[in-house]
């Protein structure tokens, strides 16, 4: 009975197709589109159709800002460590953030963890404000940044899109 090795031909055809499987299972080797269709890799869809960008978290740190320095002047501690802990953590997201864009070739910033930071300066804003906003009403004279305070509703904070569009000094 012929044995299947006294062909080299069946075994040079066996041996390159392992050779192209192997090939493509290893390396960024792919086949042509009409052999074997590509998938085009999906980008993520942002949030809500939000595109972040510097100018939102640029605004909700300013507005976080302008209530860290009223509530330095305030009497309450809890009310400064309530402020203070919401900006150090909405920091923390933007570092988290920039190290991820760092580590990344050509610096792509990973989406998802721009917007974290983004809503994370919007949430210390809303602390910051709401706790600083009665100490601008009742003090008779104003502190410094007790201007923006009262200038910045409550719906200017309820997105960084809406702050955005409200452009707050």
């Amino acid at each position: 009975m012929p044995s299947l090795w006294n062909r080299p031909a069946p075994v040079f055809a066996l041996g390159t197709a392992f050779g192209v499987l192997g090939m493509l299972a290893v390396s960024n080797v792919s086949l042509p589109d009409r052999l074997w269709p590509a998938r085009a890799p999906v980008a993520p869809v942002p949030a809500a159709s939000r595109v972040p960008d510097a100018l939102g978290a640029s605004l909700a740190r300013g507005a976080a800002d302008a209530g860290q320095r009223v509530l330095r002047t305030a009497t309450t501690p809890a009310a400064r460590a309530g402020c203070d802990t919401a900006i150090a953590e909405a920091d923390s997201a933007a570092y988290r953030a920039a190290e991820d864009a760092r580590g990344r070739h050509g610096n792509a910033q990973d989406i998802s963890l721009v917007l974290a930071a983004e809503n994370s300066y919007l949430a210390a804003a809303r602390v910051c404000v709401r706790e600083a906003r009665p100490f601008c009403q009742a003090g008779a004279r104003r502190t410094d940044g007790c201007d923006q305070i009262i200038a910045l509703n409550d719906s200017d904070l309820a997105s960084i899109r809406a702050l955005r569009g409200g452009r707050a000094p």
